[in-house]
């Protein structure tokens, strides 16, 4: 996610979308473990950056997890 990082919050924003829809389809050819590990992922290294929108946008990760268990 290094590019990310120094991209604007729209950047990051669109990320953790697509990852978040990569995350349902595993899912939904049931590999949820697959599917919780990129979320969990990403959800730390969003947690490591400072700043409203990764917060926010951690908080929607967590959110995504909560449905997926």
């Amino acid at each position: 996610m290094r590019g990310a990082r120094r991209a604007g919050p729209d950047a990051l924003d669109s990320r953790v979308r697509c990852l978040t829809r990569v995350a349902w389809s595993e899912r939904a050819l049931d590999r949820q473990d697959a599917a919780l590990a990129r979320l969990t992922a990403l959800r730390d290294e969003l947690a490591a950056q400072e700043g409203e929108t990764t917060r926010v946008l951690v908080a929607e990760v967590e959110t995504t997890m909560g449905h997926m268990r």
